[in-house]
């Protein structure tokens, strides 16, 4: 790391996917700690319609501004657990998770297919809406439309050019993921899954799964940009009481004979 114009500059090298034995400089700025936000101007039903649809808006506020045309990195951190599209109440929940099943579903997609989804979705449920017929039907599906109308001119007044997107997906708890289905503008790096491992030993390895997106390795001319893709998988949450049950039931038992046979 160096200063800069008073900016903290960084320099970091990353294999090459297509050459592991070349590495890539990416040279830059430290542009800080962005926050991310809900977005406040929407209203009650608003949210209620997008949490039909299984959306979220959130608002990203940069520490430092972007300039046009400016390349900048971006990452991302979300905790796999809260947001997934099972939704149970708290009695499911312990149902499942006693009969080990809590297994929950999951789907990541990339920036340039969420927002066609979210149109799309907010256009179905105007349509369906209308179709309903009633007054309050009538008045969601207004709520919806203008949604949709606020988003929509949100995206057409701004473009972001994905270069190179990359996903690490850490399964954590869920040791048990299962039909991991992909489809779009997206590539696998390495094996899949793979284990990062310290090379000093310092930590436990860890299961990873990785993708790669973007224009500096997909140049696809079916797709609406390079970083449309989707990801759907289901992961289960290992019930570690369930396991040790039977030997429960077995030191029961033993215990039951020994005072049998002392009585």
């Amino acid at each position: 790391m160096e200063i800069e114009n008073d900016k903290m500059s960084i320099t970091i090298k990353q294999p090459n996917p297509n050459s592991p034995a070349e590495l890539i400089p990416y040279a830059g700025y430290i542009a800080g700690i962005n926050h991310i936000e809900l977005r406040g101007d929407l209203t009650r039903n608003s949210w209620k319609i997008l949490t039909e649809l299984g959306f979220s808006l959130y608002t990203c506020t940069l520490a430092t501004p972007m300039l046009h045309n400016e390349a900048r990195w971006f990452r991302w951190y979300v905790h796999p657990y809260k947001v997934s599209l099972s939704r149970r109440s708290s009695i499911m929940w312990l149902t499942d998770w006693l009969l080990n099943r809590l297994t929950s579903l999951y789907q990541i997609l990339g920036p340039g297919k969420v927002k066609h989804q979210l149109l799309t979705s907010l256009a179905t449920y105007v349509e369906q809406a209308v179709l309903e017929g009633t007054a309050v039907e009538y008045s969601t599906a207004a709520e919806a439309q203008s949604l949709l109308r606020t988003i929509r001119s949100e995206l057409n007044d701004s473009e972001v050019n994905i270069r190179d997107w990359r996903l690490h997906l850490f399964p954590g708890i869920f040791r048990d993921l299962d039909r991991v289905i992909t489809d779009g503008d997206l590539r696998v790096c390495g094996s899949l899954p793979n284990y990062i491992v310290d090379p000093l030993d310092r930590f436990p390895s860890e299961l990873c799964y990785q993708w790669k997106a973007g224009e500096e390795y997909i140049c696809s001319k079916t797709r609406l940009d390079p970083a449309s893709f989707d990801i759907n998988f289901s992961a289960t949450m290992p019930n570690r009481f369930v396991r040790i049950i039977p030997w429960i039931g077995l030191f029961l038992a033993l215990l039951g004979i020994v005072l049998g046979l002392k009585c």
